[in-house]
């Protein structure tokens, strides 16, 4: 992730000097330019294939993991206290919703929190090198109230999801 963020900056930076630096005319030297700034979009876009596939082999990883600790789990669960109080669809609807969950969510929830991440930090470093070190309290009071309406998020959808209406 943090290459992906260091070549994604850095082709913008290199834009930036591109089109602010005087223009000669020459074709050699543009032609240069255009193949640094080519050279790092490029692996800005290698960087960004390979950083999702990572994400999703490790997803399916975490999935096949579950689901063996969740079957070992039901295999060893004694059978008179367990199995007699519960159904075997209730067990197999779990299964499939939790598994589910693991498949389909958590993988796209995982890479768009870290992108994210990596991406205000990113945005931090333009601003302060940009402007002014009067931006960084700024900053530290919309993560506190960023965090804080998180928390009101948390618990509503807890909430929420408790009383089935959705599916969240």
């Amino acid at each position: 992730m943090l290459l992906w963020l260091i070549l994604s900056l850095s082709s913008n930076f290199y834009l930036s000097h591109w089109t602010a630096g005087p223009h000669t005319g020459d074709a050699s030297e543009e032609l240069r330019s255009l193949r640094i700034y080519s050279f790092l979009a490029l692996s800005y876009g290698i960087f960004n294939v390979a950083r999702s596939a990572t994400v999703f082999n490790k997803s399916i990883h975490c999935s096949e993991t579950i689901h063996y600790d969740m079957l070992k789990s039901v295999i060893r669960a004694p059978i008179n206290h367990f199995f007699d109080r519960v159904p075997l669809g209730r067990i197999l609807n779990r299964f499939s919703k939790d598994l589910n969950v693991v498949d389909t969510q958590i993988g796209f929830s995982t890479m768009r929190f870290a992108q994210f991440f990596f991406v205000a930090i990113g945005d931090m470093i333009v601003c302060v090198y940009g402007g002014t070190y009067f931006i960084i309290p700024l900053v530290v009071l919309f993560f506190y109230f960023a965090y804080q309406a998180q928390l009101t998020y948390q618990a509503l959808n807890r909430e929420v999801s408790r009383l089935g209406k959705l599916d969240c």
